[in-house]
C-alpha cells in the first residue's frame, strides 16, 4: 500500500482506500504513517470507507494523521444482530462505531451503500437518510435491539454527519453543508421537527420541499 499510497500523495492527491475490518484499517494507517514521514497527510483527509470496527489506537492514530472515515449506519440496522450470533455481542458494539470515531476527532459522514433496490428502508443497503439519522441516534436495530449504546450520537451530531461532514471531506464545506452566505443553497422542508419529534419518528420523516442551488426541484402534493 505504500508504493500504491506514496506517488498519489506526492502528486497531492486526495486518496481514499475501501476496508472493513481493525486490521485492514491498521494495515492502511501504517502506510499512512510511511508516506507521512516524507509527504505531510494532514491537510490532505485520506478517507477510509466503511471502517465498521474502530480500535481505540487506530481513532488516534487516525486523528494525529488527519484522516478522515465514511460509513454506512444502515448496515448497522440490517446485520448487527447476525454480527452477534457469529461473532459475539462485543464485535456488535463496536460494529460501525460511529460514537467512537467523532468522540476521538475523527471527521466522520454517514451515507448508505451500493445495490441500494427499489425501497428505501428495506433495500440490501437501506437510503433513507432519515432512518439513517435514527439509527445513528438511537442505535437501535430492525429488531430493535440495542448493541454499543455508547455509540449513540446526539441528533446534531447525526446531521452534521450526512450534511457538514460529508462536504468537508469533499472539500467542499465552503460550498455546501451548511445554510450560510456564500453558500449553495440546498436545503429540505420537512413535515416535522427532527431535533424535537420522537426518536422513533425520525426515520418517517418526510420532505415537503427540496431545493438545490436555490431551485425548487421538488414540491410535495398538499392533501385537500
Amino acid at each position: 500500500m505504500f508504493l500504491a499510497f506514496r506517488p498519489g500523495h506526492a502528486l497531492g492527491w486526495q486518496m481514499c482506500c475501501h476496508v472493513t475490518g481493525d486490521a485492514g484499517v491498521d494495515a492502511v494507517l501504517d502506510a499512512l504513517e510511511a508516506v507521512d514521514k516524507e509527504t505531510s497527510l494532514k491537510a490532505r483527509r485520506f478517507t477510509l470507507v466503511h471502517a465498521y470496527f474502530p480500535a481505540r489506537d487506530s481513532i488516534a492514530r487516525a486523528a494525529k494523521l488527519g484522516v478522515c472515515v465514511d460509513t454506512q449506519a444502515p448496515l448497522y440496522y440490517k446485520d448487527s444482530d447476525a454480527m452477534a450470533e457469529f461473532y459475539g455481542a462485543d464485535w456488535a458494539a463496536r460494529f460501525i462505531g460511529i460514537g467512537d470515531w467523532l468522540r476521538g476527532g475523527v471527521p466522520t459522514a454517514i451515507n448508505g451503500d451500493h445495490m441500494m433496490g427499489l425501497d428505501p428502508d428495506t433495500s440490501m443497503n437501506a437510503y433513507n437518510p432519515f432512518l439513517w439519522l435514527q439509527v445513528a441516534v438511537t442505535r437501535k436495530n430492525r429488531s430493535g435491539r440495542v448493541y454499543g449504546p455508547r455509540q449513540k450520537i446526539s441528533r446534531l451530531q447525526a446531521l452534521r454527519c450526512i450534511t457538514a461532514n460529508g462536504a468537508y471531506l469533499a472539500f467542499d464545506e465552503k460550498r455546501k453543508g451548511s445554510l450560510a452566505p456564500g453558500q449553495l443553497a440546498d436545503l429540505a422542508v420537512l413535515d416535522r421537527d427532527y431535533l424535537l419529534c420522537p426518536e422513533e419518528e425520525i426515520r418517517r420523516i418526510k420532505p415537503v420541499l427540496t431545493m438545490l442551488d436555490g431551485k425548487v426541484i421538488y414540491r410535495a402534493k398538499i392533501k385537500q
